[in-house]
Parts: C-alpha cells; structure tokens; sequence
C-alpha cells in the first residue's frame, strides 16, 4: 500500500515539472502584469518584492526538471519533497498580491483579489487535476488564503475607490477569462497526452504478452503460447474432439549449424515456421519449442488415415531446399502424432503422446511420421518408478548373475558376462534389471549406478 502510493506520487511528480517547464512563460507573463499593475498603482516596493522573490523558484525549479531521473523508480522522496516545498512556496507567493490589493480597502481592490484567487483556484484545479496529492496541498493554502481576505476585507474600513483601480478589477477580470480558456486548453492537451501515454503503456502490455507467447525467432508460439491454445481449443471441442497434435523434430538442422554459422541455421528455422503455418493455416497454430523442435495443433481432423497424410505432407514440405549465400540447404524431420479422441485428454497427455511417437519416427530407419497407439507403446517410466528401482538397489534385490562365453569352434571358455538379474519377492516391474541408460533417465547419477555395480560384484 505505502509502496504503490510513493510510486503515485513519484509519477505526479514528473508530471508536476512537465507542467512547470510547459508554463513557464505564462507565469513570466503573470508576474510581469503583476509587476506593471502595482507599479501603476505606485506600489513599487510590494512590485520589487515580486521581482525579487519569484526568480529563485524558478531557477530551482529548471534545476529540477534537469535532475528529474529518466525512470520514476529513481525519484528519491528528497527530490519530492524539494519539488514540493518549490509548489507550496510558489505558490505562496503568487497568492500574496491578493491580500496587498485587499489591503487597499476599497470595492475595486476586493473584487480584483477575488478574481485574482479564483484564476489560481481554476489554474491549480484544472492543471493538477490527475494529481490529487500536488493538487490538494496546493488548494489548502489557497482555501486559508480566501478566507484570510474575507477576513481582512470584513475587518477594514472602506475607503473612497477611484477609477484607475476599477481599470485593475476589469484587467483582472480579462486576465481571469483569458486564464480559464487557456487553462481548459491546457486541459484538453493534457488529456490527449494521458491517453496517448495510456494507449502506449497498453500497446506495451500488449507487446509484453505476445513476447510471453510467441517465439522471438520465427515469430511462432512458444511452449507457453502453445499449451495455452491447445487447452482453448480442447475445451471448445468438447466430448468428441478432432484435434490432431503434432511434435517435429528436424533431422539434419545441427551440421548446418554449425558447418554454415548460426545465420544460415537462423534461416532454416524461420522458413520452417513460415512453411508451418503455410501449411497450417487457419485450421490449428504452429509453434517452436526451442531448438529444433517444432509443433502443430491442427483442429477437425476426422481419422488416423488423415492426421497421417498430414504428417507426410508436413515432412515433404520440409525437405523442400532453402536457399542461404548461394547454397541450398536441405533438413528432414521426424513427426509424432497423437489424436485426442475421447475428450478426457489434457494438453500433457498429448503432447507426451507426440513426444514418444516422434522418437519412436526418430529411432526407425524407414518411417517418417509414427501415430501414437497406446497398446503399441510400453509405458513411461515415472517417478514411482525411479523410487521402486532405488529402493530395490539399496536392499540388494539386483544381483549379477554370470554366464560364460564359449568359443563354438574349439568348445573353450575365452570369458565370461554378467546379467543383472531383480530378484523380489513380488512380481517385477522389469523382466531384468535397468541398464545404465535407464537408471541415469530415472535421474540416478554415475557414481550411484557403479556404487550399486561395485555392490553386485562384492556380492
């Protein structure tokens, strides 16, 4: 609460001295007049103090406005307070020639004070009227200084008014019209001005948003973008789905990176996305999810056949050459599909479908896009199942069991192997033990899997 109100006031700030640098003539203009008026009036020495009093506060405040920081998290309360105290002073000032022209004590003289409060009542109204704390202590010394001519004006004696001070109270009233018009003028400036900074901060919002969601390379969906809009579109599709996720994996892409430099790698990637979502269209939404690996969400997709085909054509479409630097360059990709058919899929579920059917497609030698069939697919491993294996390593359950290897010509054992067999007492969850590269995928480090070897072989 305390922070968000210091940053309010910070902000008011900075407006606060756009203002005192925008109206700078105009209270030159004032203070002149002001000047010429008691002068006129044979007031010289209430003028000359006029003269003598102002210029500081200006001087100090385009002192401000050069210090004032570029970030309004940078404005110390000091630098608020100086700027303050230089409103509050000011301010002051421009409101005593009010209580010399009441001092007069004569109709005109009360009437010109009046008029010449009401204009700095309009002024700091309508100039500060987005920032209420400059705007609000600036109107208490202006309220007291109202009531303080009331008072003197009730106190005083009236004397006989002459003419030259019925011209002042008409030249007060032209100057107090002319300061309303160009105060509401000012207005009408300042509330284009917050708009304009209201519509950038919300194009910047806007910009911050897409960053979040799009991928600043090929400007496709990110991870985030991607999950977000397969969620949407799962939701909207209902009990009967026809939503068709598929995961790309470019096959080729990493000697072109590194043989051509990173520019001829940047260009692959970004003719890919432009081909993705070519071919896409306004049936789904492409995304990059970092690397090499692309995906596609692609809605009313009625069978297995069709997802299929698409998946071929996606593959054909990449293989087209890209031209880079006189060169054609050419990638593949492994495509994973998986069909959300029952309507009880999640954007996980899905995409972990994809994922296992692109590195099976990987993994092939012939097959290029591989659909996700769950009877076809042994389960992933989980972590229940990294604590089920850590545990039985730690009891002893995984022994090696040693079978010798026979020379078939001459009959002669030349060695021999050890299989490591999970002995339990409940069924296993593996027929034999996990290799090393399942172990380390469970998240078991090098040195855990050789203690549990070393361990096999005291054994």
């Amino acid at each position: 609460m305390v922070s968000d109100r210091l940053d309010s006031i910070r902000h008011q700030t900075r407006f606060v001295l756009h203002v005192v640098e925008r109206d700078i003539f105009k209270r030159m203009g004032t203070t002149a007049m002001m000047v010429a008026i008691f002068c006129w009036l044979d007031q010289y020495a209430f003028a000359f103090s006029l003269l003598v009093l102002l210029p500081p506060f200006e001087v100090a405040a385009a002192i401000a406005v050069r210090k004032l920081p570029k970030e309004d998290a940078e404005i110390s309360r000091r630098f608020i307070s100086f700027v303050w105290f230089l409103q509050i002073g000011s301010t002051i000032v421009y409101l005593s020639p009010a209580f010399h022209l009441t001092m007069q004590g004569t109709a005109p003289m009360f009437l010109a004070a009046f008029l010449w409060l009401s204009g700095i009542f309009v002024h700091i109204t309508n100039t500060f009227f987005s920032m209420p704390f400059y705007n609000w202590t600036l109107m208490l010394p202006s309220f007291a200084a109202a009531f303080g001519v009331l008072w003197m004006a009730a106190q005083m004696e009236q004397n006989p008014e002459t003419r030259s001070q019925w011209f002042v109270a008409m030249t007060m009233l032209v100057v107090y019209v002319f300061n309303t018009f160009e105060t509401l003028h000012k207005q009408t400036d300042t509330h284009r001005a917050l708009d304009r900074a209201r519509k950038e901060s919300n194009n910047r919002l806007k910009e911050l948003e897409r960053l979040t969601r799009h991928d600043s390379l090929t400007g496709l969906l990110n991870r985030r973008g991607f999950d977000l809009s397969l969620a949407e579109l799962l939701n909207r599709s209902g009990p009967n789905p026809s939503v068709a996720v598929f995961l790309l994996d470019l096959d080729g892409f990493k000697p072109i990176n590194d043989t051509y430099s990173h520019d001829a790698g940047d260009k692959v990637l970004k003719t890919i996305g432009d081909r993705l979502t070519e071919m896409v269209g306004g049936h789904g939404c492409a995304a990059r999810f970092g690397g090499d690996e692309f995906a596609l969400v692609l809605k009313d997709t009625v069978d297995q056949a069709a997802a299929l085909e698409f998946g071929r054509k996606l593959v054909l479409s990449i293989q087209q050459p890209i031209h880079h630097s006189g060169r054609a360059l050419q990638v593949s990709a492994s495509v994973g599909v998986a069909l959300a058919a029952t309507g009880n899929e999640t954007v996980g579920n899905l995409c972990t479908a994809a994922d296992q059917a692109m590195y099976r497609a990987k993994g092939s030698h012939g097959a290029k896009v591989v659909l996700y069939q769950p009877d076809t697919f042994a389960r992933r491993t989980s972590l229940e199942d990294r604590r089920t294996i850590f545990a039985a390593m730690e009891r002893g359950e995984i022994r090696p069991y040693y079978q010798p290897k026979v020379d078939l010509k001459t009959g002669a054992i030349y060695g021999h192997e050890a299989l490591a067999r999970w002995v339990r007492p409940t069924p296993a969850l593996f027929p034999q033990a996990p290799s090393y590269r399942r172990s380390t995928s469970l998240g078991y480090t090098a040195s855990s899997f050789f203690t549990w070897r070393a361990g096999c072989l005291r054994t």
